[in-house]
């Protein structure tokens, strides 16, 4: 038995089949999807050598950590952009995307994190050393420690916790178009700063209001859209925590100024709302919400009562 629990060490979910590799011109890219296994790296090195490519596409649920590692060098010896078009889970996040000489999400895209994991029969049981392994690589690579610690263990190592680009930019765990990795930029992750100074152990899924009151589009798309309404409460988690802080004539200036930028934001934002009932014709306006919102968590974060 010990033996078949070493097995699943550095092992996240088993999941597809084995990967598998396809060259788009068009795109000047290598398309890769599957199960991440031993052997994936050399496999990638061959493919890149008959056509070169300037972007990894990836769409892969994991596998092992080891493989996954060995793939990430790869990315980075040849300078490969790591893009997800659909879905990037467990060793595929934590792993390879923060790899990418950029490391992006479509607008459809999402990343999957959970714990790694040592298991026996129907038990789950999380295994750290791996967790550490996997977080010091992401270091390495320019991504933050803490947002993958945040993530992974928010759902433990039997469920995965999925996100969209909407909570991958407010965490840091996206590089700029541009190419600049979060670690670069003191400001790229505002939502790990937000939850260290208001001190929540796991992350809020309810918005900052009664969703059962939403009256205006803007409330209405919150309310719809899981991730945006997560880092609409890791903001009001935020407010709240630096309105607390404040005397009564602070209290009442900060009042007051978030209800001009709720204006503000609104105003700009509203019109993007195509249609509410369809997912594509949000996302400009989830967009616009989740920039204004991460500007403000910013804001928020530098208040100190002696400065405010």
């Amino acid at each position: 038995m010990r033996i078949l629990i070493l097995a699943f060490i550095c092992s996240l979910a088993n999941t597809v089949a084995a990967m598998e590799f396809k060259f788009f011109s068009e795109f000047d890219a290598i398309y890769a999807q599957g199960e991440i296994i031993q052997g994936d790296a050399d496999r990638l090195l061959r493919e890149i050598s008959d056509e070169p490519a300037t972007t990894l596409l990836i769409n892969s649920e994991g596998g092992s950590v080891t493989a996954a590692i060995a793939v990430a060098e790869v990315v980075k010896h040849l300078g490969l952009k790591v893009h997800v078009p659909d879905m990037c889970a467990s060793a595929c996040a934590a792993v390879i995307f923060p790899a990418g000489k950029t490391s992006t999400l479509s607008d459809h895209g999402v990343l999957g994190f959970h714990e790694c994991y040592s298991r026996e029969g129907n038990s789950y049981r999380t295994h750290e050393p791996c967790n550490e392994l996997t977080r010091q690589y992401a270091v390495s690579n320019g991504f933050p420690y803490g947002t993958l610690k945040i993530l992974a263990h928010n759902k433990g190592p039997s469920e995965m916790m999925w996100i969209t680009r909407t909570i991958a930019t407010c965490y840091g765990w996206h590089s700029s178009w541009s190419g600049e990795k979060p670690f670069m930029n003191e400001e790229a992750q505002p939502c790990v700063e937000a939850v260290l100074r208001t001190r929540t152990a796991d992350l809020p899924y309810g918005p900052s209001f009664d969703c059962n009151k939403a009256s205006t589009n803007i409330e209405r798309l919150i309310c719809a859209d899981t991730d945006l309404m997560m880092v609409d409460a890791i903001m009001g988690n935020l407010y709240w925590t630096v309105f607390r802080e404040l005397n009564s004539s602070q209290k009442n200036n900060l009042k007051s100024d978030q209800r001009v930028w709720i204006k503000n934001r609104n105003r700009e934002c509203a019109p993007k709302i195509k249609n509410l009932s369809v997912y594509a014709e949000t996302r400009e306006a989830v967009h616009c919400m989740s920039v204004s919102i991460q500007k403000r968590m910013r804001y928020l974060s530098k208040i100190r009562k002696s400065q405010y």
